[in-house]
């Protein structure tokens, strides 16, 4: 799934959790923005796992956004991420 964000296509995998208040508030701005998404439930050994090798962390929400991984984040911290002027997964 491709989602363009200021122009510049995104691709975007969420890692979440079920009844997670943080991945819910994330998936809502992700919503907000319409940007596309893949969801990896945790619930699922294997996406575990991933999540974890990719994050090297435990916790979730963890969303990569064009190979840039935010681990733990919250919907704040993923709107303010998205309304950086030019964030990391621009380069």
């Amino acid at each position: 799934m491709t989602s363009f964000l200021n122009g510049s296509p995104v691709v975007i995998t969420v890692y979440w959790k079920r009844h997670c208040g943080w991945a819910e508030e994330v998936k809502e701005v992700l919503d907000r923005y319409n940007l596309e998404y893949e969801e990896k439930l945790i619930d699922d050994s294997a996406n575990y796992e991933e999540m974890v090798r990719k994050s090297d962390q435990l916790l979730s929400p963890c969303v990569i956004i064009n190979n840039q991984m935010l681990a733990n984040i919250g919907g704040e911290e993923m709107e303010s991420y998205i309304n950086t002027p030019k964030p990391d997964w621009m380069d």
